[in-house]
């Protein structure tokens, strides 16, 4: 899968990320940028569920961002609490949207565990998403619900029936916060790790932004 190193300016706060083309000569249909699990605990955008939602992004033509939250990694900065992550996760929206490579009209948010959480506080502030899809949602801090209220894009919610942090009962009070089009899928047997069902739920996630990008 083609790859590109690129640096994000988010509030004046340079970020690093790598930018995924799906093979071929076809241009992408829409990009999706990916925020990882909680920095604070490991997370970075090598998390293998990130890693395995870009790859399942690529095989429907999507082109994926992948980056690093404030302080991660190469990223300048350090820890927000979760709401300087919003810039982050906008600016790397933004980053896809206006590549050199291939500038996208479509652009999507995805977001796992603390990332699900940052994409939802992010994107009642991001007018022209296209679409946003949340993995095991967790985060800090009071939800925005006038924000969410206004969330009229399509939406996906993931999770497990094992999940101790985004669980089921959590996930489905998000979704009745949000107006149609809403989806909830809820995996048996699987906890917040997605371990053996990582693959799986990246395809539901990649169809889902596949079906939102088509015209």
């Amino acid at each position: 899968m083609p790859q590109y190193a690129v640096r994000i300016s988010s509030s004046g706060t340079e970020l690093e990320g790598r930018l995924h083309f799906p093979d071929g000569e076809e241009l992408p249909i829409g990009g999706v940028a990916v925020c990882h699990p909680h920095p604070q605990y490991g997370g970075d955008m090598d998390n293998t569920v990130v890693i395995e939602i870009v790859r399942a992004l690529l095989d429907r033509g999507i082109a994926a961002m992948r980056f690093n939250f404030r302080g991660v990694g190469n990223s300048q900065g350090s820890y927000g609490g979760g709401t300087k992550e919003r810039m982050d996760a906008i600016a790397a929206m933004n980053a896809v949207a206006n590549n050199d490579l291939a500038p996208l009209k479509q652009v999507g948010l995805a977001g796992y565990s603390f990332g699900g959480g940052v994409a939802l506080g992010a994107a009642p502030e991001a007018p022209d998403l296209a679409a946003l899809a949340v993995v095991s949602a967790a985060g800090e801090g009071d939800l925005d619900v006038e924000g969410l209220a206004k969330l009229t894009m399509p939406k996906l919610l993931v999770t497990g029936d094992a999940d101790s942090f985004a669980t089921v009962e959590k996930i489905e009070e998000l979704a009745g916060l949000m107006p149609a089009p809403t989806e909830t899928e809820v995996y048996p047997r699987t906890d917040h790790f997605w371990w053996g069902s990582e693959q799986q739920m990246a395809e539901r996630v990649a169809r889902f932004f596949r079906a939102s990008f088509e015209p």
